[in-house]
């Protein structure tokens, strides 16, 4: 995120994070409404990322 007075501001940028994450060998992804999983491998929590991602589609 920036400030309004940045130089090089462009419409739209904002921080990024990894929203998939591993703990204690388990897979979780960050929501707004809280962390989700925990989930045995990544694949299958990018799939509910994308399911996340997509149902709050307006």
């Amino acid at each position: 995120m920036q400030r309004k007075g940045d130089k090089h501001r462009h419409k739209g940028e904002a921080f990024r994070t990894s929203r998939i994450y591993a703990q204690n060998e388990h897979w979780w992804v960050a929501t707004r409404e809280g962390d989700r999983g925990p989930y045995p491998t990544r694949d299958f929590a990018l799939l509910v990322a994308a399911h996340v991602k997509n149902s709050h589609a307006v």
